[in-house]
């Protein structure tokens, strides 16, 4: 049985699952100091505590969403 605190930690894969980004732009996204800072569980253990997920979603309007160097682009809008 999982604790309530174990609940609430995301891995990678569940983040981003949860916002629908993939694993670059969670990437880019921490480099360039715009994400929720992770957990760090040991030496490549990452958590993402949720709260801190929905809080940066709530902090960003509707108009600012995710910063377009950040989108995925698909490889059909490359041609």
């Amino acid at each position: 049985m999982q604790s309530n605190e174990n609940k609430n930690l995301m891995t990678k894969a569940e983040t981003c699952e949860y916002l629908n980004l993939s694993d670059s732009t969670i990437y880019r996204l921490r480099r360039d100091n715009v994400f929720p800072k992770p957990l760090q569980l040991g030496s490549r253990n990452l958590r993402w505590k949720r709260k801190d997920i929905d809080n940066w979603l709530e902090s960003i309007s509707p108009e600012q969403s995710i910063p377009s160097k950040h989108k995925v682009k698909s490889k059909r809008s490359l041609n």
